[in-house]
């Protein structure tokens, strides 16, 4: 009689999980249907904390993209994409092009990072930097760990220096991802200005605190895996379970033996203190730390560009879609009078600025737009 009751219970799982991977295959089917047009969508990706991701090649530019589609409501995935798309191009952060819209549900369209030249898999964004500690169980060469930790600092400057952001708050090496030439870029804004995060990398003060010295708590979680590999220097038998349940504070499951045995240990206790007031007060003090220590270990730092670059054409037009699909129609004619500027040529822009114009009800402009 048990094995019967066994074999129907496993008979149950087999036929739930059938179905399931039936209906995630339709909505696959759909989704490349929708885009059709405009995109081949070649596989999922995975997903984010937020939401599930594609990847897609445009079929006019043959350029290949991720797509993000949302997981959260609506009102949080609209706020991340109000964020993502008033940021310029830093070499240090994931670009974000536009946002689009089918049926009713909306898609972050995003940069495509091609694979590390070690990546066994297809179809992988680049490499995150998880992926890379696979490689490294011992950590990164100190010269490249200390690399890509300033890399992660002049992100997060630069982020820190835009009007209203009070935080990424989910720093983790799922969430940084590594280009083909080797340059750090932070990912995955789906709970910046939000409280959240994930367990272990997130400091006691997470539910009530938002700010740099949060982020720089991740962060030192961050950069003792890069020093270290991937193993976080919270003591595994205490760590987790029951106790964080019932909500005691993190700082009391660091391995502080672990941390003081690591490399650059002076810099991790600066990070991970457990009073916010005992760590680095900026990423750019942090930074500044993280350079003096590369410059004793090589004599001098390799040169890097971390100049907010300038938007192509294209990607002037791109933005004012996505601004368009938000009905922000004032940012989206912005978008697309700076790329008529750049391609006085681009005929979609002068329409869809006509469009946007229409939609503020500036008509005689709207008009003027559409006879270009």
């Amino acid at each position: 009689m048990q094995d019967e009751t066994n074999y129907q219970i496993s008979s149950d799982d087999f036929l739930q999980r059938e179905m399931l991977k039936s209906s995630e295959e339709q909505r696959f089917e759909q989704l490349k249907a929708d885009f059709a047009n405009e995109y081949d969508i070649s596989s999922k990706a995975g997903q984010s904390g937020q939401g599930d991701v594609f990847f897609a090649r445009h079929k006019s530019t043959l350029k290949w993209y991720v797509l993000k589609k949302p997981k959260t409501e609506e009102t949080d995935f609209e706020q991340e994409a109000r964020f993502v798309l008033s940021l310029g191009k830093h070499p240090n952060l994931i670009y974000t092009y536009s946002l689009i819209e089918k049926n009713d549900t909306k898609f972050l369209v995003m940069e495509y990072i091609g694979p590390r030249p070690h990546s066994v898999e297809e179809n992988v964004q680049g490499d995150t930097l998880a992926a890379e500690l696979q490689y490294y169980p011992h950590g990164f060469p100190t010269q490249q760990a200390l690399l890509w930790a300033i890399d992660l600092c002049r992100g997060m400057e630069y982020l820190y220096s835009q009007k209203g952001f009070q935080g990424h708050n989910d720093l983790k090496p799922d969430n940084l991802f590594i280009t083909q030439e080797g340059v750090l870029k932070i990912g995955d804004f789906g709970l910046v200005n939000r409280r959240g995060g994930t367990v272990g990398y997130r400091p006691q003060e997470w539910k009530r605190e938002q700010g740099q010295q949060r982020d720089i708590y991740s962060f030192g979680i961050v950069f003792y895996e890069m020093l270290n590999g991937p193993k976080n220097p919270h003591n595994p038998t205490i760590y987790g379970g029951e106790s964080i349940s019932k909500e005691m504070t993190e700082q009391q499951y660091l391995d502080w033996g672990a941390i003081d045995k690591s490399n650059y240990s002076t810099i991790l206790h600066k990070c991970l203190a457990p009073q916010v007031q005992d760590r680095y007060t900026s990423f750019a003090d942090l930074r500044h730390g993280l350079e003096q220590a590369f410059i004793a270990l090589k004599g001098d730092l390799r040169p890097r560009t971390y100049e907010v670059q300038p938007l192509t054409a294209y990607e002037c037009a791109e933005r004012g879609r996505g601004w368009a699909v938000l009905h922000e129609e004032e940012q989206a004619v912005t978008c697309y009078t700076h790329a008529i500027e750049l391609n006085p040529k681009d005929a979609d822009a002068y329409y869809n600025r006509g469009v946007a114009l229409r939609a503020l009800k500036r008509y005689e402009e709207a008009i003027a737009s559409y006879d270009k």
